[in-house]
C-alpha cells in the first residue's frame, strides 16, 4: 500500500526512536510506513558534522560518511518575538517564549498571547484553543484554556494523530486501572475498500469509569479522525 521515494532517504534521529513524543506503539509503525517506502531511520544517532568534499554534501553520522543532495535540518522551533515591538523588553519572558497564565494574559495588563510565541505546546490547534481564551478572557469572562485534550496530528503516511496521555504515561498515571483496546485498520471495510489497511486504533481508558483517557490513530485520515475524539474526551 505504499508508493516508494523517487531517491534515497535517510533519516537521522539522535533519541531511541522517532517521534518520541507520540505513544510508542505509533512510533514503530510510522518507522515501518517509512521503511516501506525506502528510507533508511537511523535512531540513537547524531549528525557529527556536515561537509562538502569533491563536489558533494556528505553527513558524517554514528561513524557513517552518507552522500546526500539535499539535507534538512529539522531539530525544533524557536519562536519569533520580533512582533512585540516596543513591548520586547516589557513582557515577561522564558527562554525566548512569551509567558502567559491560563487566560493567556501576558505580564503587561491588557496584552493577551497565543500559539508557538509562547511557552505552551507548538500545535496549530492549540494556538486556536488559546486564541478562543484570550478573546473570552478579554472580553471579560474568565475561561482557561485546557490543552490535555488538544490533538496532535503528524502528516506522514500513514499518518499519526493522537490526544491524551500515551500508553506509558497513562500506566504511570493509572496502574492496574488502565484498560487498553487495540483494533487494526485491517479489520475495517472502508479501510479495505479504500486499500489504506496500514495501520490501527488504540484506545486507553480507566477501568473504573471508562473514561477515555488517550487515543492513537495511525493510518489513513488519522488526522480527521482524531478530532471526533477529541470532541468524545471532552464530553467525557
Amino acid at each position: 500500500p505504499f508508493a516508494h521515494f523517487g531517491s534515497h532517504v535517510t533519516l537521522i534521529e539522535a533519541l531511541d526512536r522517532i517521534l518520541p513524543m507520540m505513544d510508542e506503539d505509533v512510533s514503530a509503525g510510522v518507522a515501518k510506513g517509512l521503511k516501506a517506502l525506502g528510507a533508511e531511520v537511523l535512531t540513537g544517532t547524531r549528525v557529527e558534522r556536515i561537509s562538502d568534499r569533491d563536489g558533494r554534501t556528505w553527513v558524517t553520522a554514528g561513524g557513517r560518511d552518507i552522500p546526500a543532495d539535499k539535507v534538512v535540518v529539522a531539530v525544533g522551533r524557536a519562536p519569533v518575538a520580533d512582533c512585540l515591538g516596543k513591548l520586547a523588553g516589557k513582557i515577561a519572558m522564558k527562554d525566548g517564549h512569551v509567558v502567559v497564565d491560563d487566560c493567556c494574559r501576558t505580564s503587561v495588563p491588557g496584552v493577551y498571547a497565543c500559539g508557538d510565541l509562547t511557552d505552551r505546546a507548538n500545535l496549530a490547534s492549540a494556538a486556536f484553543k488559546m486564541g478562543e481564551a484570550a478573546a473570552a478572557c478579554a472580553m471579560g469572562r474568565t475561561t482557561p484554556v485546557d490543552l490535555s485534550r488538544v490533538p496532535n496530528c503528524v502528516h506522514t503516511e500513514p499518518e499519526a494523530a493522537s490526544v491524551g496521555l500515551t500508553e506509558r504515561e497513562a500506566r504511570a498515571k493509572y496502574g492496574d486501572r488502565l484498560l487498553v483496546g487495540k483494533f487494526p485498520f485491517g479489520g475495517n471495510g472502508m479501510a479495505l475498500a479504500s486499500d489504506m489497511t496500514e495501520g490501527f486504533v488504540k484506545v486507553l481508558a480507566e477501568k473504573e469509569t471508562g473514561e477515555f483517557v488517550g487515543v492513537h490513530v495511525l493510518g489513513g485520515y488519522a488526522s480527521e479522525l482524531i478530532s471526533e475524539v477529541g470532541d468524545l474526551m471532552t464530553g467525557e
